[in-house]
């Protein structure tokens, strides 16, 4: 699941796991620590999420994000456990 961190992540009910990748712009809506402590506890109650900061682009975290190959190939290789 792409997350882009100034939005709160439901996490999944039961067992069920769900890959978490989370992107970070330079837009100060929400400040970094925030964000990072949104991964921390996503990693704290057993996640291994993904995160990415993208200094110096504004609001617009998504075009690195679509232009990265890895990016792809982990979305592509998300499967339920």
């Amino acid at each position: 699941m792409l997350m882009n961190l100034h939005v709160f992540l439901p996490l999944p009910r039961g067992r069920e796991r769900v890959g978490v990748r989370g992107v970070y712009n330079s837009s100060n809506v929400v400040p970094l620590q925030q964000s990072q402590e949104m991964v921390d506890a996503i990693k704290a109650a057993g996640g291994n999420p993904k995160f990415t900061i993208y200094p110096g682009v504004g609001h617009d975290s998504w075009t690195a994000t679509y232009s990265n190959e890895e990016f792809w190939k982990w979305l592509l290789g998300q499967r339920k456990k």
